[in-house]
């Protein structure tokens, strides 16, 4: 009698482990059905990664727009990776919160599961993987779009979350650090001769240009920061910017061909400026606007108290404004308030410098080493990621090495879900 075994993954077949005979006219056939080499665990996984791939499909166009921000193109990859490898033991923690929950609770989110047809418990995979994902993206400060107010156990808000399409939210749905106002939008005001012109590397596939020494692009806006982005030519012109009527600087245009090319000012208190863009080249060159990024979620935080000697060593500077480190030796600190849930600030790291310890509320947060064989600028450095509210920092040397300070900023979380 002939024999044949039957490829893993025969219908009906896969996993069964007796022989099956089958006779065709004449001729009887044996067949011997592989047995699944897969264990109960890697079946398991298998299933669970099943689930979350519906439980995540079913989210609206915002939230996975939001996902694919703070992840990237492979964003589906980072989810499963996060639950495989327990990432920060956010899945656990997830488990472990589920099971605080009571069972009414649990059963409401059982019937409001966008997907019903999983292996496993479908409230408890949608939970979890909202659980997983917030946790994600505040923990590392990646507060990039608006979200509500969402409490794991808020059931109906986490239904309108994540079912949310892109127009739900209009203005809301931007970043926590910086929007960019498109060269289309009503805010600008032109002054001379403008030409519309079809890009499609632009942020909205058009831009703004003109020729005409003196004219100009204005426009107002509460921010603390302000950037121009335009494209750069070999035609480009040197675009003075103005804050408030006082130049602030120049942009250089010209150069090899580039798209979305940023002109930045330094960061300043938030407030409304009017900033102005003008032409301040030839009648050969052009003055393009692609559009604006505004920074508008950054604070300003002033220094209350100076322990030891310090002095000024750079005016301007990496962050526009003083820039302080102690002398002498003995007790050299500064301390400061702030509201807020992330604190920002820039160093320079370098050969005389040492280790400086950063204390919040009482309680030691970190040491930043700010040694280095060579003199190097770290700006936008993160010192941490608090509660929100009021907090008292203050940043002393470890050592007898100096220590360096600039200026502070604080941003308030939008999302209102920070622990």
């Amino acid at each position: 009698m002939a024999q044949v075994i039957l490829p893993y993954g025969y219908p009906l077949l896969s996993g069964q482990t007796a022989t099956t005979v089958i006779y065709q006219g004449t001729v009887a056939r044996s067949y011997t059905n592989v047995v699944d080499p897969r264990t109960n665990s890697q079946l398991f996984a298998r299933e669970l990664l099943s689930d979350i791939s519906k439980i995540r499909g079913s989210a609206g166009a915002w939230v996975k727009s939001a996902w694919k921000h703070q992840f990237g193109s492979k964003w589906s990859s980072v989810i499963y990776q996060m639950v495989k490898g327990d990432v920060d033991g956010y899945w656990t923690d997830s488990s472990d919160a589920w099971l605080a929950l009571s069972e009414l609770n649990r059963q409401n989110w059982r019937d409001a599961a966008p997907f019903q047809a999983t292996y496993n418990d479908p409230g408890e995979l949608w939970f979890r993987l909202l659980y997983l994902v917030f946790s994600w993206v505040d923990d590392h400060g990646l507060n990039i779009f608006y979200q509500p107010e969402v409490a794991e156990g808020t059931l109906a808000e986490s239904l309108a979350w994540w079912t949310a399409e892109l127009t739900d939210f209009g203005w809301q749905v931007r970043s926590a650090f910086f929007i960019d106002i498109n060269d289309r939008d009503s805010g600008w005001v032109f002054s001379g001769a403008w030409s519309d012109v079809s890009d499609s590397n632009a942020s909205v596939g058009t831009l703004r240009e003109t020729s005409e020494p003196g004219a100009y692009a204005e426009i107002q806006l509460e921010a603390s920061r302000f950037g121009y982005g335009y494209r750069q030519d070999v035609d480009g012109a040197n675009v003075e910017v103005k804050l408030d009527g006082v130049q602030i600087g120049f942009a250089n245009t010209n150069g090899a061909l580039g798209h979305k090319k940023l002109w930045f000012d330094v960061y300043r208190e938030v407030k409304t400026y009017t900033y102005r863009l003008i032409h301040a080249g030839t009648a050969l060159e052009k003055m393009r606007l692609d559009f604006a990024r505004v920074y508008y979620g950054y604070r300003k935080i002033d220094i209350d108290r100076m322990i030891g000697a310090w002095e000024v060593f750079e005016s301007g500077g990496i962050s526009g404004n003083e820039r302080w480190h102690s002398t002498g030796s003995g007790e050299r600190a500064v301390e400061f308030n702030f509201v807020g849930s992330y604190l920002w600030t820039g160093f320079y790291i370098d050969s005389i410098y040492g280790q400086m310890r950063v204390i919040v509320d009482g309680i030691e947060h970190q040491i930043i080493d700010l040694y280095y064989p060579s003199k190097t600028v770290l700006n936008n450095v993160l010192i941490g990621r608090f509660r929100f509210g009021l907090h008292r920092c203050r940043l002393e040397a470890v050592s007898a090495a100096h220590i360096n300070i600039g200026i502070f900023h604080v941003l308030k979380s939008k999302s209102g879900m920070l622990p």
